[in-house]
C-alpha cells in the first residue's frame, strides 16, 4: 500500500484510461447480473405459463441476446484498455524509478551484489505492474456493483438489503485481506529466491573461468538448480493462492 501511494502521481497521469477500464468492468459485471435476472425470468415465465401464446417470448429473448452481446463487448474493451493502461503505467514507473535511483545507487559498494541489486530494483515494480488490473480495479468494480445491488434491494426488499450489504462488505474486505496475509510469506520467499537466482546466474557468467579451473561447475549448477526450485515452488504456491480469489466469470 505504501508503494501505491508513492507512485500515486504516476497512476493519476493515466486516470482517464483507468476510469474507462473501471467503467467497462462495471458494465460487464452489471450486464452479467442483469443477464442472470432476465434468464431467470424467462425460464420461470415459460415454465409457469398455462398458454404459451399468453407470454411474449420476444422481449426476454431479445434482452438475453442484447445483454450477452453487451457483456462480450464490454469485457473485450475492459481487457483491451486495462492491459494498454498497465503497459503505459509500467513504462512510466520504470522510467521514473531508474531515473531517480541510478544516480544515487552505490554501484561500487560490494555489499550489494549485482543480481541482488537488480532484484531489489525490479521486485516492487513487477508487483505494481498489475496492481490495478488484478487488485484495485476488481475491488473498485465490486464495490460499485455491491452498492448498486444494495440500493436496488433497499427499494424492493429492505430487510434483505441490510443482510446483503453486511455479507457483501465482509466478503469484499475479508477475502482480499485473507489472500494478502496468506501470500505474504510466499511473496517474500519468491523475492529472495529471485535475488539468489540472479546472483547465481551472474556469478556463473562472471566466474565461469574460475569455476572450470577449480572444478566447481557441478557444485555451482546444483546451487543454481536449488535456487530455481525454490523460486518455482514459491511461485506455484502464490499462483494457488491467487487462484482462490480469481474471477472465473470471463
Amino acid at each position: 500500500m505504501t508503494s501505491l501511494w508513492t507512485f500515486f502521481p504516476l497512476f493519476a497521469a493515466e486516470w482517464r484510461r483507468l476510469a474507462a477500464t473501471l467503467l467497462l468492468s462495471t458494465v460487464t459485471l452489471l450486464a452479467g447480473v442483469m443477464l442472470l435476472g432476465v434468464s431467470g425470468w424467462f425460464l420461470t415465465a415459460t415454465a409457469t405459463v398455462v398458454v404459451a401464446a399468453s407470454f411474449n417470448l420476444f422481449v426476454p429473448s431479445a434482452l438475453v441476446r442484447g445483454l450477452s452481446l453487451l457483456r462480450i463487448l464490454s469485457r473485450y474493451g475492459e481487457k483491451l484498455t486495462g492491459h494498454d493502461t498497465t503497459l503505459r503505467l509500467l513504462t512510466r514507473i520504470r522510467v521514473w524509478l531508474f531515473g531517480r535511483l541510478f544516480p544515487r545507487l552505490p554501484i561500487d559498494d560490494r555489499s550489494l551484489r549485482h543480481g541482488d541489486l537488480v532484484s531489489r530494483l525490479t521486485a516492487d515494480v513487477d508487483a505494481l505492474d498489475s496492481a490495478f488490473l488484478v487488485a484495485l480495479g476488481p475491488l473498485a468494480t465490486a464495490a460499485i456493483a455491491g452498492a448498486a445491488m444494495t440500493t436496488a434491494l433497499a427499494m424492493l426488499l429492505p430487510p434483505a438489503a441490510i443482510l446483503y450489504a453486511g455479507l457483501y462488505a465482509t466478503a469484499l474486505v475479508a477475502v482480499p485481506a485473507g489472500l494478502v496475509l496468506a501470500g505474504r510469506s510466499s511473496g517474500k520467499a519468491v523475492v529472495d529466491a529471485q535475488a539468489d537466482l540472479r546472483v547465481a546466474a551472474l556469478d556463473g557468467i562472471d566466474g565461469h573461468a574460475d569455476l572450470i579451473a577449480l572444478g566447481a561447475v557441478a557444485e555451482h549448477r546444483q546451487a543454481f538448480d536449488a535456487c530455481a526450485e525454490r523460486l518455482a515452488r514459491g511461485r506455484r504456491h502464490l499462483a494457488w493462492i491467487a487462484s482462490l480469489g480469481q474471477d472465473r466469470s470471463s
